[in-house]
Parts: C-alpha cells; sequence; structure tokens
C-alpha cells in the first residue's frame, strides 16, 4: 500500500518511510509547487527530527529557502503560513498514530491542504532525477508569543477553574507552559508535558479510551472542573467531564456551535458525516445553517473556505474555525470551552446531558475484503431511509440512523450507528454486522 493517502503521507518507519524518501518526496514537492521559500514544523516523534533535516536538504537542494519553525504542533504550523505569508509548508507528524508511524501534511499558502489527486502527482514526480541547484536559505523562528496572542481572541476565563491537562508527551507541552502562565483564572495540573517520541505513559491518540485513564484518575482526585487531552500534535482534542467521562465529540460540536451562533444568527455550521443528529438540531434551533461533510480535514477546509462556513466539527476530535484560517486547533477549542464553563454555574456533565440524548454505537471497525459489496448489501437492507452517499454511505429514519464508509489507510469498513433507544440501536448494529459477515 503507498504511504501517499487521501490527505497526507504516513507510513511506518524506517520501513516505509526514512530519510531517502523524504528528502525524494521534498524534491517532488518543489518540483510541484515551484515554491521558493517553505515553511516546515515537526512533531515529538524520536524520527521527526532526521526526516525533518532530510526535507530540509531537499528543499534547499533544490532551490528553495527553508524557514524551521522546530518542534511545534500542527495547528501553529498552520498559524504561521498564515501569519506570515508563506505560500508553502511541510509538517512531520504522523499525527495520533502509533509511534513508529510517521508522515507529512503538505500545504499551500493560507495553509489550504494539498491532498487527493495533488498528492498523487508529487509521487509520480519522485520517480524523476533532479539536478542540485543553488543552495536554498535556511532560518529559525519562533512565534510562540504572536500564535499565544491570537489563541487568545477566542475566549476568556471569567472565574477559577481547576483543569487537569494530558499533553501525551507530545508537542504541546511547551505552548501549553506558556499559556497557563497567562491564564491566571486557570490551576492547570500538567500531565506528560515533555517531548517523549517514545510516547512512554500512553499512545498518542486521546480517542482511545485506554490512553485517558490517567487523565481521569488525576481529573476524580483532583475534584477538577475537567480534563483535556491533546494528540501528538496538537489538533485533536479530547474532553472529560468533572466525573471523569469522555465527552463525545459531537457533543463538543453542538456546544461550540450554540455559542457561535448566538453570536452570528444565521451563521453555516459544518459537522461531519458520522456526527449525532443532535448537531443538526441545535443549529436549526439557533437559526443556523447545517452544512453535512465527508470526514477528513483536506475536504472539510475547503467546504468551509467554499461556503464561508463559521466553525466545523468533526467525530475525531478537530474543530475547525472560520476565524483560524478555516483551520483545527486544539488550543482554540480548549480556549472556547473554558470560555464556556467559565460563564456558567453550571457543571461540565450538567451541560454535556443536555445534549448527549441519544444512544450512540461510537465507531465499529471491520475488517472486510470487498467493502463497495458491503455497503451495497447495507443499502439495499434499508431501502426507505434518507440517503446520504458523500462519503460512503449514511442513511437516516426518525428513530435511528447509521453511516457506512471505508477507511483510506485500512481494509476496514467504519460503521457508526444511532438511535432513540438501546434495543433499537441493538437491533440495527445486529442487522449491520449480519451483512458484513456474509461478505
Amino acid at each position: 500500500m503507498s504511504i501517499f493517502h487521501a490527505y497526507d503521507v504516513r507510513g511506518i518507519y524506517p520501513r516505509e518511510i526514512n530519510e531517502r524518501i523524504a528528502y525524494k518526496i521534498a524534491q517532488a514537492f518543489i518540483a510541484y509547487t515551484k515554491a521558493k521559500l517553505v515553511v516546515i514544523g515537526r512533531d515529538a516523534r524520536s524520527s521527526s527530527l532526521s526526516l525533518s533535516e532530510a526535507i530540509t536538504n531537499g528543499l534547499r537542494h533544490s532551490g528553495a529557502s527553508v524557514i524551521d519553525l522546530g518542534l511545534c504542533s500542527t495547528p501553529y504550523f498552520y498559524y504561521a503560513i498564515n501569519h506570515l505569508g508563506f505560500k508553502a509548508g511541510i509538517m512531520v507528524t504522523a499525527s495520533h498514530d502509533p509511534k513508529d508511524y510517521n508522515g507529512m501534511k503538505f500545504c499551500r499558502k493560507e495553509a489550504i491542504p494539498i491532498g487527493g489527486k495533488e498528492l498523487k502527482k508529487i509521487e509520480k514526480l519522485m520517480d524523476r532525477k533532479y539536478r542540485l541547484k543553488c543552495l536554498g536559505h535556511y532560518a529559525k523562528i519562533d512565534l510562540t508569543n504572536e500564535y499565544l496572542n491570537h489563541v487568545l481572541k477566542f475566549g476568556k476565563v471569567s472565574r477559577r477553574l481547576k483543569v487537569v491537562v494530558d499533553a501525551g508527551n507530545g508537542s504541546t507541552g511547551k505552548i501549553l507552559t506558556h499559556l497557563f502562565s497567562m491564564l491566571k483564572n486557570i490551576k492547570a495540573t500538567k500531565l506528560f508535558f515533555s517531548p517523549n517520541g517514545r510516547f512512554p505513559n500512553h499512545g498518542p491518540d486521546p480517542s482511545k479510551e485506554e490512553n485517558l485513564v490517567s487523565l481521569k484518575r488525576e481529573v476524580k482526585k483532583r475534584k477538577a472542573d475537567l480534563g483535556v487531552a491533546f494528540d501528538n500534535d496538537g489538533d485533536r482534542v479530547i474532553f472529560i467531564d468533572e466525573k471523569s467521562n469522555k465527552v463525545p465529540p459531537y457533543v463538543i460540536t453542538a456546544i461550540i456551535a450554540e455559542k457561535f451562533l448566538k453570536e452570528n444568527l444565521g451563521g453555516k455550521i459544518l459537522f461531519d458525516i458520522r456526527s449525532s443528529k443532535i448537531v443538526s438540531e441545535v443549529i436549526k434551533t439557533h437559526d443556523g445553517i447545517p452544512i453535512i461533510s465527508r470526514v477528513g480535514h483536506s475536504f472539510i477546509k475547503k467546504t468551509m473556505r467554499k461556503l464561508g462556513i463559521l466553525f466545523g466539527g468533526e467525530l475525531s476530535g478537530h474543530y475547525y474555525y472560520q476565524d483560524n484560517y478555516y483551520a483545527d486547533s486544539g488550543l482554540i477549542t480548549m480556549m472556547i470551552i473554558f470560555d464556556i464553563l467559565s460563564n456558567t454555574k453550571k457543571r461540565f456533565s450538567d451541560i454535556v446531558k443536555i445534549y448527549d440524548k441519544y444512544f450512540n454505537s461510537g465507531e465499529l471497525n471491520f475488517k472486510v475484503g470487498d467493502r463497495k459489496s458491503a455497503i451495497t448489501e447495507i443499502r439495499a437492507a434499508f431501502p426507505n431511509g434518507k440517503r446520504t452517499t458523500i462519503d460512503g454511505l449514511r442513511v437516516d429514519y426518525p428513530d435511528f440512523w447509521f453511516s457506512v464508509r471505508e477507511s483510506h489507510t485500512e481494509p476496514m469498513l467504519r460503521v457508526n450507528i444511532e438511535a432513540n433507544s438501546k434495543e433499537r440501536l441493538e437491533e440495527v448494529r445486529k442487522k449491520i454486522e449480519s451483512i458484513i459477515s456474509r461478505i
């Protein structure tokens, strides 16, 4: 399987992605984009520094100058591109994938993702032989203060909050330390803030329950108002309420959507095809315009730019903001939640309860050889529902809905089901599992 996926490059280091390949990708990137200056950043993975150095060499040997952000989060990388008007960027990261993986995200001006067919063109350009050109310049830059001032525009903490924050030994620890020094109403317990690419305390994906054990324990021990967990590169964030329960990302989307629509009447709010119907209900209740999207940051950002969408939420814990250059940011989302909680006397769990009123399966994963046939069979078994086909299949009925989509990286089908009752949820789940088992 190619390391070039729908919206990034990702593979196991060093078998699938290594310094030699990174150098060639950098040369192909310049051949495709014709960029004269490229900004680069890297996450905390053990292989990211050497890959970043190989990319830097490939870029400079192709005649491009390089601005190096060093160890940083992906949202910081996006900010740098926009704030300084860079026209191209490469972020070395495998996001939330296990420690043995690494990869790259590519951007053009305004941090617009380079993905899909464009990535395939870059992949093909790797086969060419390139002559060494006049060596491009190299410089390092630090935008910490500018970035934090930008983040702080999104929320104010008006009363004392006690929080536990887990940086997961990723690339957000340093910037979080700076941020909390500026937030006088936040008493923060800091977990795993030191970058360590071996991720010794837990895996880099906070959406998995096993990676939230330490955070949940500390929230309960400290009697905190909430807990916050970031993935390795800081673009994904997960919240824990004061009872140490994980807050579903679709609830966070609904909470933030309501806040934004109170401030922006008639605004457009985006959510991905896997999201709870509570999101659409909240948007409509507050006179907003709901926009459903396929999964994936490059597709979401493109849709948001095209339609002028205020805010978008993804079930994976990514949240996108028009006023953040249509990019996703874990820090900004955390600041907005701090703002909301500090302006109410309600506990986080009481707020969550308002929105989390349906029964949800979470994402179910099935290894399937012929995924297209499975989707066709499932579609035929549910003939009367409202169908949405922008990303696999979603079928809505009055008392339940489900989505089925192919994974972009594995031979898997990803299934989400939601129903008005536990019994209906179980009935639909069994029916879908029975169809998949026959394929």
